[in-house]
């Protein structure tokens, strides 16, 4: 519980220090990707990421917090099939999705399972099976971004859950600052 308690203090530093900056959001999900895959292979479960030029207006470490909780929470509750991570354009926001082949969220549970230390299927409260922080940092970080986070589930078949950030357009390697541009 104290790590727990740490982990939830590391959220507020994150939210404090939180500085908007373009994202190549391609580059961003291969990162999460290139982490959670070997978890995805000690399960035989398939992580796939689907290809994206989306950039969005985000701090990378936030997004990057947010996705990674999502991905692995995803893992821990599939057992067969896999885990996918894409973006679609909305209007003027990204939708990034992360979805799953899982057990789902039963209706009377979507709400509590982004509170702190709720586990729909760990009453005995086994610390092996994680600690029930992961979705309840994403929806405090979403939150403090002012992102939005909704979920769609059906029990038996899986969860996606989907976090709308603002679209920018893409940066060009190497485009810093405008002084950078006016001193080279």
């Amino acid at each position: 519980q104290f790590n727990a308690i740490l982990g939830v203090n590391d959220t507020d530093k994150l939210l404090e220090k939180a500085r908007p900056a373009a994202v190549a959001l391609g580059q961003l999900f291969e990162r999460i990707a290139v982490q959670a895959r070997p978890q995805a292979a000690a399960a035989g479960l398939r992580l796939r990421v689907i290809r994206t030029s989306a950039w969005a207006l985000v701090p990378a470490d936030v997004l990057e917090r947010v996705l990674g909780n999502l991905v692995s929470n995803a893992l821990r509750y599939t057992r067969t099939g896999g885990v996918l991570i894409g973006a679609r354009r909305r209007g003027d926001r990204i939708a990034i999705a992360v979805v799953d082949t899982g057990v789902g969220i039963p209706p009377e549970h979507r709400d509590a399972v982004f509170q702190e230390f709720f586990q729909t299927d760990n009453p005995e409260r086994d610390s092996a099976r994680g600690d029930g922080l992961g979705l309840a940092i994403v929806r405090r970080l979403c939150a403090g971004m002012g992102w939005s986070l909704e979920l769609r589930s059906e029990p038996g078949r899986g969860s996606a859950f989907v976090v709308l950030v603002p679209a920018t357009a893409a940066v060009a390697p190497g485009a810093g600052s405008w002084r950078k541009q006016l001193d080279a």
